[in-house]
């Protein structure tokens, strides 16, 4: 035969070159999609990380800078209308309500969005929570902040939803005259009267869906441990049982922060 007429691909060799490249597609397929899998993960867990991180961060901030003034009494100052008064009082109070507690206090963390408003750093803030009308089983964290302080802490403000499927908003207060944590706390009452605990612990758990099984819930714990800036530090004589050698520090990080 002419050697022209056998130029060709024989049938057994284009079924062998057709699988070979089905074999190479199905796995560059396969590597797209696992790809383009981890991406949607990381994606989802680095967006949800970012919420959790910014609204902890935004909570630590302003319950460090928590503050009290001398008097126990509402104080009186000048309001925005010329020649009037208003009265103003500052609290630290902590409900305990399971699992689901409550925290009004004063704060000096502050900023001021409106350019020339009558407005400092002090502020009110109130944290709560409420069901989640979307999720008959987790609750939303919910964050009120004015930036005048009256006699009325849980009136007024701005109310924004901080965190949502929280099903635990735990806090626990550390009491700088006996070391000991408490799990409420009363600037206004007799036992904590016009006094700040030394630290904060909150732990949150959040529930979240899985992007790629959104039937499968999963929850997350988070624990952050607020130092009050302005709270008098825990004595020596508390710390170290009498025998001294042991500083604030020390105190805090040695198993006085854990559950």
């Amino acid at each position: 035969m002419p050697q022209h007429l056998r130029a060709g691909f024989t049938l057994l060799e284009v079924l062998v070159a057709i699988s070979i490249m089905s074999v190479i597609g199905m796995f560059t397929w396969q590597t797209i999609a696992s790809t383009t899998t981890v991406r949607v993960v990381l994606e989802h867990d680095r967006s949800r990380t970012r919420e959790i991180d910014n609204a902890l961060n935004r909570l630590e901030r302003e319950i460090s800078l928590a503050f009290l003034t001398q008097s126990t009494a509402a104080s009186t100052a000048i309001s925005a209308a010329p020649g009037s008064l208003t009265t103003y009082q500052t609290i630290f109070i902590g409900q305990d309500d399971g699992d689901m507690d409550r925290l009004f206090f004063t704060t000096k963390a502050h900023q001021q969005t409106i350019r020339n408003a009558r407005e400092c750093d002090q502020a009110e803030v109130t944290l709560w929570t409420e069901p989640n009308p979307e999720d008959g089983s987790s609750f939303i964290l919910f964050h009120r902040e004015t930036g005048r302080i009256d006699h009325e802490p849980d009136v007024g403000g701005i109310i924004t939803p901080l965190l949502r499927n929280i099903t635990r908003f735990e806090l626990r207060y550390l009491d700088p005259q006996t070391g000991e944590w408490r799990d409420d706390w009363d600037s206004t009452g007799v036992e904590t009267n016009n006094r700040l605990p030394r630290a904060v612990q909150m732990v949150i758990n959040l529930q979240h869906e899985e992007p790629l099984e959104p039937h499968d819930v999963k929850e997350t714990t988070h624990v952050r441990t607020i130092i009050l800036e302005t709270a008098p530090r825990i004595t020596q004589s508390v710390l170290s049982g009498g025998q001294g050698g042991m500083n604030n520090n020390q105190s805090l990080g040695f198993g006085g922060l854990s559950r």
